[in-house]
């Protein structure tokens, strides 16, 4: 989505310079070592140093201030221009005097980091005394996002010791010039006095590095020889002695003075530890060292190659699919023109994009490659925030790669996930289900900080275990373009020429990380190439990789695809890896609330294409003459998918929202939301209309649907004509119901839809009448701010309209909070954040979140508060800041435990950073929280991966709060993000501790920089449920999940707009007023939905284990003969044959899984 290391590295640099301004320190301790003056805080970062570099510097100490006189960035001697190399030093001079009558020995500590490629060797000169010391590297932390995400991110200490004979009383001069094509970046500079600590190598030391080459046929490794030293000489020599060889290196000082010399030496390659033994003399003086001489790991380096996929972003999305088709033509020559290319696309998306753009000649040449595996691809449809993704939707993302592979040979080998810092839990168990083993997420640390405070880059590959159990094995990688990072010196692919030299020094920095004891393997994966959007290069780069190969044995730089990589691991190191469980978080999920209704619209139709899936499919087994429209589904589940999709909007989107290119986008955004609306509830109508017809109508008649294997009884709405009443026809009845609202001619009705049968429908009567039947409608208004049922006692507050206090009349438990700041359902309007931490990160050179404004509710006003034959509803009005109306309706129910919630607001549209939330601050004396996935619950103090997301969640519906045995349950099917304990205040949580049991439904944020929308406003509806008890069960938690996620659904069949239900084939095949399609023996199981198989063999039924049990379940279809039964995987490929009988199938379940059968059905009874 950005370019990490571009945007946001220049965007730090700004801020860098203007938070915590440092001057010189005054004297102070450092080690314990009395510090004359320091340039700089030594705290992992730049801050107190100016912004950017420049050609030279003259820092007078005492005088200049840091944050404006010293820049944090300093570049080597070495740049390239048109592939030119020219030289130009950049000297960082200071100036300082020396203490008065002090003749100690001074110690000059450099602490550095090298962001991109680092200066090959670094020379200090002072007073005119020429030092040099070599670059080396260890791993540093990551202070802040850009570094995290940096792959060649590093650091490095160097002390020099100085003689207090060097020094002058004043004008000394310490002057820094590192050399190379690569640059550094200052942490701190400091000055103190100092004997020579015993830990600074004084010896000479054989240290290897990671080159080998190939020469007179055999292989050689590739050494430096260091040798420290305090001043010039004139003859010097080495001797090594190291596995019964003598080894001579004649030296020169090459006009240094002090410091430590490198030579370059070659040995024989040894495949085990040699004892080693170096004597150097300077001028007539030995020294002598013995150490264990280690050899390097011959490396391998697997380029995964792509170029980064935002659908939209740089420009808008047409603009953007063409341009990617160009890449697909440039990848199809350079696999022509270069044996060793391979290329990886980063989604099925952009195949699919490209295959529809060309003619068959390109499409033949692309599937030719793929079934050779010189192309692969992820199985993923998109780069998708999983958070926001149903179960069935990420299933389905897999299915357009599938369908490839079938039909032409591609890869179905990996998955990838770019620029998304994080993944739900779900991934892991999903792609296992699916058959892929392998996944890679190329991780953008910018708002997404898993990297930045975990070890999971580090310790890659590992396996990433699923809920379930399910592993895949997989590589974390720091940010995407990782290639361009190599070969270009300032690590971006918009440099003009890539440079051969600089692979000396990219290629051991990027090892910092794995070159250690307890890193199994000998490869790592450099993922991607490019930034996002981009023209690959015309070479691929091939010729620098092909050049690099030719002159050296080690490294191996290897283009490969993403399963070349793990195949190689899982052969040789499969057994050496470590498991880490949990979600990552929903780090970018967060931008979602930036657009709220296309949000909650998107999640509304991933609610009900299931459905409409399910009802086309009965249709079509019961009247083999109706179609079922696979195409169209699929192209829903696309537009879909293609909303949940990262991009979102436009990098201009906050700084310019009112340029018409970032308008585009986000109507062509939005859009994806609503045609797939607008299309899913076509087909859901059609469908309904389909199975009514097969039905026996006589008369208007209501048709209630439950797709569920139980039983349900579910409020409704309906609208009726003035004069017309519903009767329940398996009893003849009169409904009870309630008013809602009454309009000219026609009025608006809630009741229950009662026992309505399981996977069935049942149907209502519309009938007219001349008065209501007695006491189906009766309502008493009721004065006061209580609302009572069976169930609930509930109690308003008058300024806020919130719940002030809720009780259980069931167990006498209080659900509110009494010491919270906050009621129950209380909107919260909050502003503030520009500029901090809410806005940019978790940068500690940003300044921390302080002073949000939370805004509550004033004057709250109760509309109505009635009693009626179902139930109790009370409505309140208020309002608050930036929002100047805000209706509540709390609807109580006589015969079910639950109390829904419809917040209706109407909000101004602001560019000012803020947040909207609805506060549930359930009461808890020991709360254990947890939180809704597509397959299970998730605890998040103890199922989430290290580093991940705690500040918000993403639930798929639920979430509960436990208090002991006693549970309270938020349904939340509009908005998906939610805080715990506390609202979003910007404190990047690396630990959350459960203080409370508070929830918050995190509904609306603009916090982005870039990207997500910059502001919204106008009317928002959000619904919530809540129901409570005591040692609930995962059946009652699954079912209280459907009933408010996916209820009961009505279709009218209005006997004058159409015929009877009588067919062309006969009398009505469902001639009962009630039916069930599908009964489960096991009420552990939830239905997820019916389809008829993409290759059109048979019926697929998905449905999910939501318990912590294993078991069996027998599965009848009542009207449907089951000829054949097939277990297959999440891309409905047939793993075993199911015994069955004439109605029924077996099939086992196992905890937190997903059960995909293959159904051969016919209508029969």
């Amino acid at each position: 989505m950005m370019h990490p290391g571009f945007l946001k590295f220049t965007l730090g640099l700004i801020l860098l310079s203007a938070y915590n301004l440092v001057e010189a320190a005054p004297p102070g301790r450092h080690d314990g070592h009395n510090i004359i003056w320091q340039i700089g805080k030594h705290d992992g970062h730049s801050t107190g140093f100016a912004g950017g570099q420049r050609d030279s510097i003259n820092y007078i100490i005492g005088q200049s201030i840091s944050s404006k006189d010293f820049p944090a960035l300093q570049l080597g001697d070495l740049s390239t221009d048109n592939g030119t190399i020219q030289h130009r030093a950049h000297p960082y001079s200071i100036l300082f005097s020396k203490p008065a009558d002090d003749d100690s020995s001074y110690m000059l500590v450099l602490y550095l980091y090298y962001f991109q490629a680092s200066p090959s060797a670094i020379d200090i000169l002072i007073n005119g005394r020429k030092g040099i010391f070599p670059v080396s590297y260890e791993i540093k932390k990551d202070e802040n996002d850009d570094q995290g995400n940096q792959p060649l991110l590093s650091k490095q200490k160097i002390e020099i010791l100085i003689e207090s004979s060097w020094l002058k009383e004043s004008h000394n001069k310490i002057t820094i010039i590192p050399m190379g094509l690569g640059s550094m970046y200052y942490d701190a500079v400091i000055f103190e006095k100092r004997a020579p600590s015993p830990k600074i190598n004084r010896k000479p030391y054989l240290k290897p590095t990671i080159f080998y080459y190939q020469k007179a046929g055999k292989l050689t490794e590739e050494t430096d020889l260091q040798i420290p030293f305090t001043k010039s000489f004139t003859n010097g020599s080495a001797t090594i002695h190291i596995a019964g060889k003598k080894i001579a290196v004649p030296l020169k000082d090459d006009n240094y003075y002090f410091g430590i010399l490198t030579k370059q030496i070659e040995l024989p390659s040894y495949n085990k530890p040699q004892e080693a033994i170096v004597r150097v003399s300077l001028d007539g003086k030995m020294v002598q060292d013995s150490q264990l001489f280690i050899p390097a790991k011959k490396w391998r380096f697997y380029i995964t190659p792509r170029v980064h996929n935002d659908v939209g972003y740089t420009t808008v999305q047409p603009d953007v699919n063409e341009l990617d088709t160009r890449n697909f033509d440039r990848v199809l020559k350079l696999l022509g023109k270069y044996p060793g290319y391979q290329y990886d696309f980063e989604d099925t998306h952009l195949i699919e994009n490209d295959l529809n753009s060309r003619t068959k000649p390109w499409r033949e040449k692309f599937y030719q490659y793929a079934k050779h595996g010189r192309v692969g691809n992820s199985v993923l449809y998109l780069n998708l925030l999983t958070g926001l993704c149903s179960g069935e939707e990420l299933f389905r993302a897999t299915y357009e790669a599938y369908k490839l592979h079938l039909l032409h040979g591609t890869s179905f080998d990996f998955a990838s996930l770019t620029d998304v810092p994080s993944s739900s839990w779900f991934l892991p168990t999903m792609l296992n289900d699916v058959g892929v083993h392998y996944f890679t997420e190329g991780s953008n640390q910018s708002r997404g900080s898993i990297l930045q405070h975990s070890d999971l880059n580090r310790n890659s590959p590992f396996y990433w275990e699923g809920m379930n159990g399910a592993k895949v094995m997989m590589w974390y990688a720091r940010a995407y373009f990782q290639l361009s990072q190599l070969i270009y010196p300032g690590g971006f692919s918009d440099r003009p020429v890539p440079n051969y030299n600089v692979l000396d020094i990219t290629l051991p920095q990027f090892l910092t990380r794995y070159c250690r004891k307890d890193y199994a393997p000998d490869a790592v994966m450099v993922y991607g190439a490019y930034v996002e959007n981009v023209i690959i290069p015309q070479d691929g780069d091939m010729p620098l990789i092909n050049k690099w190969n030719k002159n050296h044995a080690y490294p191996k730089l290897i283009m490969a695809t993403d399963d070349d990589f793990f195949n190689y691991i899982a052969k040789h190191f499969k057994n050496e890896l470590p498991t880490y469980r949990g979600g990552g978080g929903a780090y970018w999920e967060d931008g979602a609330a930036s657009s709220a209704k296309a949000t909650e619209l998107n999640r509304h139709t991933k609610q009900l294409l299931p459905v409409a899936q399910t009802a086309a499919s009965v249709s079509s087994i019961l009247s083999p003459r109706y179609k079922y429209k696979t195409e169209q589904f699929s192209s829903i589940w696309k537009n879909i998918l293609l909303y949940d999709e990262h991009t979102w909007g436009s990098y201009r989107s906050t700084s310019q929202p009112d340029r018409n290119a970032v308008k585009e986008q986000w109507q062509i955004k939005q859009n994806y939301a609503q045609q797939a609306n607008i299309q899913t509830k076509v087909m859901l109508t059609r469908s309904f209309s389909r199975l009514s017809h097969l039905c026996w109508v006589k008369g208007d008649v209501v048709f209630a649907f439950n797709f569920q294997p139980w039983q349900r009884t579910n409020p409704v709405e309906i609208e009726l004509n003035d004069g017309q009443y519903l009767f329940d026809l398996t009893a003849d009845k009169p409904v009870r119901y309630e008013v809602l609202s009454q309009k000219e001619g026609f009025h608006k009705i809630l009741f229950l839809a009662n026992n309505i049968p399981a996977m069935g429908y049942k149907e209502y009567a519309i009938r007219s009448l001349n008065e209501a039947p007695k006491g189906i409608c009766d309502t008493e208004n009721v004065s006061g701010i209580v609302a009572e049922s069976p169930w609930y006692q509930l109690t308003l507050d008058e300024k806020t309209g919130g719940i002030k206090r809720l009780v259980d009349r069931e167990t006498g438990e209080q659900l509110v909070d009494p010491h919270s700041k906050y009621t129950l359902n209380e909107y919260l309007y909050v502003s503030g954040g520009e500029g901090t931490r809410i806005w940019r990160g978790d940068n500690k050179d940003v300044p921390p979140t302080t002073g949000l404004k939370v805004d509550h509710p004033t004057s709250a006003k109760i509309i109505k508060n009635i009693s009626s034959p179902i139930g109790r509803q009370i409505v309140v009005e208020t309002k608050a800041e930036n929002t100047p109306a805000i209706r509540i309706t709390y609807q109580l129910y006589n015969n079910i435990k639950r109390i829904d919630i419809k917040d209706e607001i109407i909000k101004k549209n602001i560019l000012k950073k803020e947040a909207v939330y609805f506060a549930f601050p359930f009461m808890s004396k020991q709360p254990q929280m947890a939180y809704q996935i597509q397959n299970g619950w998730v605890d998040p103090t103890k199922d989430l991966l290290p580093g991940a997301d705690l500040d918000w969640f993403a639930t798929r519906n639920l979430v509960q709060v436990k208090d002991s045995n006693y549970t309270m349950v938020l349904s939340t099917p509009d908005a998906p993000l939610i805080t715990l304990t506390d609202i979003n205040r910007g404190k990047w949580y690396k630990e959350l501790k459960m203080t409370n049991g508070h929830v918050f439904s995190y509904v609306m944020n603009n916090y982005w920089f870039t990207n997500y929308k910059a502001s919204q406003g106008g009317k928002f509806v959000f619904n919530y449920a809540i129901t409570s008890g005591k040692n609930l069960s995962s059946i009652q938690l699954t079912r209280f999940d459907a009933n408010t996620r996916t209820p009961v659904l009505l279709y009218t069949d209005l006997f004058t707009h159409f015929s009877t239900g009588l067919t062309p084939e006969g009398p009505p095949l469902l001639s009962s007023t009630e039916n069930s399609f599908m009964k489960i023996s096991n009420h552990h199981l939830q239905f997820i939905t019916l389809k008829q198989a993409e290759n059109g063999e048979g019926w697929i039924l998905r449905l999910k284990a939501a318990t912590d049990q294993t078991g069996t379940a027998k599965i009848t279809f009542p009207l449907f003969m089951v000829q054949k039964a097939y277990l297959t995987n999440g891309v409905e490929k047939n793993e075993k044959m199911l015994p069955v009988m004439a109605h029924s199938v077996m099939v086992s379940y196992q905890p937190d899984n997903y059960i995909t059968l293959r159904l051969y059905l016919k209508q029969g009874t």
